[in-house]
């Protein structure tokens, strides 16, 4: 990133996560479906509450720590990450809507 120009991916890699949590919470609204990840399914078993802090959590910390121990050369960490959240956020995307227009 060039020096003085402000990176926005940090940001983007929050947004997607909290649209990912919309997408799996209207899903498993939906139909019942699980939620893969043993650590949120876990947090799900108390409350939404508990599954949206832990999820909302570990990704400011991780993004944090990027932010702070990643050399500029390596800042495409962030590209891909973001490539990664946008696959999974775009996979449950597809998903809900396909849950909301199967006939019951």
């Amino acid at each position: 990133m060039a020096r003085g120009k402000q990176d926005h991916r940090p940001l983007a890699l929050h947004v997607t996560n909290f649209l990912d949590a919309l997408c799996t919470l209207c899903a498993m609204g939906l139909a019942g479906v699980e939620e893969a990840n043993p650590l949120l399914a876990w947090s799900l078993n108390y409350s939404i509450t508990s599954f949206l802090v832990i999820k909302f959590t570990a990704v400011a910390f991780a993004t944090s720590y990027l932010e702070q121990y990643l050399q500029p050369e390596q800042s495409w960490v962030f590209s891909a990450l973001l490539a990664v959240m946008l696959t999974v956020l775009c996979w449950h995307a597809y998903g809900a809507v396909l849950l909301a227009t199967i006939p019951r």
